[in-house]
Order: structure tokens, then C-alpha cells, then sequence
């Protein structure tokens, strides 16, 4: 039986060498929150930036729930982590309403240590939503913006009020725009959303923890990245004669930093990768977005450090129906546990006897093809990489059979090779075997790759290299035949 294959090229090439590699571990990524899809592509960016830092986080439902309102005591922890302040150092500020035992005493002590917050009537009212206003003061505060004049646009803004001269100096640095152009809403309240934005752009008037490069020129350092070597690579489709950057070749192989110059207006994709410093081969690159303007008639070039899959242009999947075990007229997307996909975040077509498959997010979907008396469930593997999401379509299986016209010999025993990746660490066995009626039977126990030497009745050999994946509850596989490795 020949097995039919849907999987990506160069997956396939790097079987025939009889390497299937494995990393030595799994890099923690940061988590897919299910309800920013809809949020602006700044406001996800802001999240996903204080998320991979570690300063916010979501639910355990897997929502970060953006439109939420946040209180005073959740907001202090962000700004907290944002800053970076010392929340072991601390002096007790005696808020009546915040004790030592309290969680968020460190945040709430070190904000107050720093002259960034004082409370009311010696309390803080932690659990109280914190107002606009209140979070105008306590962001210009924090990042010590210094203090901005001039007469503001909003009419809901008291002269007397208090937290004038702070929401001027956020509109004056662009950090806000009003709820309208003639409204602030001083005392409605801030979103979990919305602070994230604040937070990050604050940061970048200020220059703090994660400023924008800029400059006529930018030299990126491997040591910066914690890198071994540093090399770039134009993100999505750009290629060097679109971009509006470049950068100076490096001599040696191994190069400690690379120079990017701009060379015309305009914005480009870039990716600054490596080997890490720790020896770990996967998730070493960062993404960024290549901004180039003229400034007093010279090009200057900002990097604005972004998640790519958020600016991921997609890259449509197709695949014949000689891949299938029949002509599909029908096919529905699904989440993994059953939640049937919008439509606004995949397309899909059957025509001239192809599949085509597009989809808008990363993740892993259950693809149902049927044509009213079969049916074949598939798994989409979606995954954003150098700013191109692309697809790579799993079949599901429970048992896979093998038999002469695999092999060109009967069958009649076997040799479980265990697999060793390139790193030096083994694979664990992913299948149960067994030979029944001259058969190869394997069914999946494990997420792994192995060798299987099968043997014949006069000693002929074949090799099959197997490799077992899981996606929720539904097992995947990919294999290859080779009966002519002595050759």
C-alpha cells in the first residue's frame, strides 16, 4: 500500500536523507489569545509585546479579554512590570485598604515608593476601576514624561481639574487622541486593552524598555539578540531590490553585527535571527517592521519591533485530490474541539480537482472533506514564519498498514531502530507494532519519530522512517519507504 502524503517539500527532502530532526526542546511561545482577533493591529501587537516580557498575561480560558475594564490595583502591577521598579526593596506606604499580605502589595509599595501614585484619604481603593484620568497621571508619572503646555481640544476637561497637565502631555506626545476629538471622558474607564496600548506607547516617547531603533544607520549586535552569530533576512515577499533597506555583507561567516542603511521611503519587513548563545536552535527571531522617511532631506530608518504574525501575508495552500482517498464536494473548518470556523478567518475552494486552503490566523484546524458517501478528516497546521503564514495539512490516522507492495518482499519480521535527532537526544518509540498476515500494522502511542528496519523471507530490508504528531485528540503522521538504501 502506498500511504498518500500531503506535507511540505522540504519536510520531505529532509526525510529521503534519513533525518527527521527534532528539537531539543519546546521553546515556551507566548499564548494565542481567541479574542483579539478583532482588536486593532496596534492593540494586539502591544499585547503580545507585554505578554512575551512577562509583564501581563491572559486567562485560563484563553482569552486576554481586551474590552474588560481594569482597576487601580491591576493597573499598578502592570506599570510595575513595565518599569521594571523593585518590588523587594520596598518601604510600606500604610494604605489602609492594601496589606502586607496582599498579593499586589509589592507593585502598589513600589509605585508609591517612586512618588508615582499617593491614594486618597490614605487609602488606594484597590478594587475601584481605575478613571482616565487617574491613568493619565499615573503614566506620565511613571515614565517621568516631562510636562507638556497648551490648550487641549477636549471640552469634558475641567481648566481646574487636576489631571490637565497630564493628559496634555499624553496628547502632546500622541500617546492619546480622546475617546472623540472633542472628549476625553476624564472619569470613564480605561480597558485592559487600552492601558496595553498606553503602556507601550509611552515607552516609546520615553526610550525605555523596548524604544525604537532608529537612526541614518542601525548596527544590530549579536550580543543584543544574546546570539552566537546574527544574520537578517527580508520578511514576507520583499525582496532586496523592493526593500527599503539594506545591509552591509559580512565578511566572516559568523558575524558579531550587521549594518542596515536605508535607501528609500517606504516600510519593509525584516528578520534578525541566529544561533542562541544557550544552544537552543528554535526561537531565536525577532521581527520587526522597516520604516524609512526623509528627515531634513536625509532617509532615517526606524525598526519597530512587532509580532509577525500580526503582519503575516498569507500564502494560499493547494493540493490535488490524487492526495485523498476520493474526490471531495465539500469541505468545513473546525477548531480542534468542534467550534466551526468563521468564515472571515479562512478561504476555501474545490475546483479543477484541487483543495485550496487560506487561513487568516495561526493555529491548528480540523479540515472535514466529504462528497456525501465518504468522508476524511485532515489536520491544517497554520504557522506564520519570516512574516509568510503558511499550511501544512496533517492526515489523521489510527492504524497504518504496510505490505509487499511497499516493500517488494513479503514482510516477516522487524527491527525498531530508536531515532536519535541531531542534537543527540532520542526519540521516544511513537507506535505499537505488529506483522498480521503479512502485514506491517502500526498504530500511534506517542509523539516521536523512529526507524522500522522491516525485514523478508530472504533477507531483504526496508526502511521505514516514521514520524508520529498530536493535535488535540486526533494523531497525525508523516512516512516515508526506502527498500533501496543498500544500493
Amino acid at each position: 500500500m502506498h500511504t498518500k502524503k500531503i506535507f511540505q517539500v522540504a519536510l520531505a527532502a529532509s526525510l529521503t536523507t534519513s533525518a527527521i530532526v527534532l528539537p531539543i526542546q519546546q521553546v515556551q511561545a507566548a499564548p494565542k489569545f481567541s479574542d483579539i482577533g478583532s482588536s486593532s493591529i496596534e492593540m494586539q501587537d502591544a499585547i503580545m509585546n507585554l505578554v512575551e516580557r512577562k509583564v501581563i498575561s491572559g486567562y485560563p480560558d484563553g482569552t486576554f479579554k481586551p474590552a474588560k475594564s481594569i482597576t487601580r490595583t491591576q493597573a499598578a502591577k502592570i506599570l510595575a512590570g513595565a518599569l521594571k521598579l523593585d518590588t523587594k526593596n520596598i518601604k510600606n506606604p500604610n494604605f489602609k485598604d492594601v496589606p502586607v499580605s496582599d498579593p499586589n502589595y509589592p507593585y502598589i509599595a513600589a509605585l508609591a515608593n517612586k512618588g508615582i501614585i499617593n491614594g486618597s484619604n490614605g487609602k488606594f481603593n484597590p478594587q475601584n476601576p481605575i478613571t482616565r484620568g487617574q491613568m493619565a497621571k499615573m503614566i506620565v508619572k511613571g515614565f517621568d514624561l516631562p510636562l507638556a503646555n497648551g490648550k487641549l481640544p477636549f471640552t469634558d476637561v475641567p481648566a481646574n481639574s487636576e489631571y490637565v497637565p497630564y493628559i496634555q502631555t499624553l496628547y502632546s506626545n500622541a500617546i492619546t487622541t480622546g475617546e472623540t476629538a472633542t472628549t476625553y471622558d476624564p472619569q470613564g474607564h480605561v480597558s485592559r486593552g487600552h492601558l496595553v496600548v498606553f503602556v507601550t506607547r509611552s515607552e516609546k516617547v520615553k526610550g525605555g524598555n523596548t524604544p525604537e531603533l532608529s537612526g541614518t544607520s542601525i548596527t544590530l549586535r549579536a550580543k543584543d539578540y544574546k546570539l552566537a552569530y546574527i544574520q537578517a533576512y527580508y520578511g514576507g515577499r520583499t525582496t532586496a531590490k523592493d526593500a527599503v533597506f539594506k545591509w552591509d555583507e559580512a565578511s566572516q561567516s559568523t558575524p558579531q553585527s550587521i549594518t542596515l542603511r536605508p535607501t528609500k521611503e517606504g516600510t519593509s519587513k525584516l528578520i534578525i535571527s541566529g544561533a542562541s548563545l544557550q544552544g537552543n536552535p528554535t526561537g531565536n527571531d525577532t521581527a520587526y517592521l522597516a520604516h524609512v522617511k526623509k528627515v531634513n532631506g536625509a532617509l532615517h530608518l526606524t525598526l519597530e519591533k512587532v509580532n509577525e504574525a500580526l503582519h503575516a501575508e498569507n500564502e494560499d495552500f493547494y493540493s490535488s485530490f490524487d492526495a485523498f482517498n476520493f474526490n471531495p464536494s465539500k469541505v468545513t473548518v473546525s477548531t480542534l474541539d468542534g467550534k466551526t470556523l468563521p468564515s472571515s478567518d479562512f478561504t476555501s475552494s474545490l475546483t479543477n480537482e484541487e483543495l485550496m486552503l487560506s487561513f487568516k490566523k495561526d493555529g491548528q484546524y480540523l479540515v472535514t472533506l466529504s462528497n456525501g458517501t465518504s468522508t476524511q478528516k485532515l489536520i491544517a497546521d497554520v504557522d506564520t514564519y519570516h512574516f509568510i503564514r503558511s499550511t501544512v495539512l496533517h492526515n489523521t490516522f489510527t492504524q497504518l498498514n504496510f505490505s509487499a507492495e511497499d516493500f517488494g518482499f513479503e514482510p516477516k519480521s522487524y527491527n525498531l531502530m530508536p531515532y536519535t535527532d541531531a542534537w543527540g537526544v532520542e526519540s521516544p518509540n511513537p507506535v505499537n507494532i505488529s506483522i498480521q498476515n503479512g502485514q506491517v500494522k502500526m498504530t500511534p502511542k506517542a509523539v516521536g519519530a523512529t526507524e522500522v528496519y522491516v525485514i523478508g523471507p530472504d533477507g531483504e530490508e526496508a526502511i521505514i522512517y516514521i514520524e508520529v504528531e498530536k493535535f488535540g485528540s486526533y494523531w497525525t503522521f508523516y512516512h516515508e519507504v526506502d527498500s533501496d538504501y543498500l544500493d
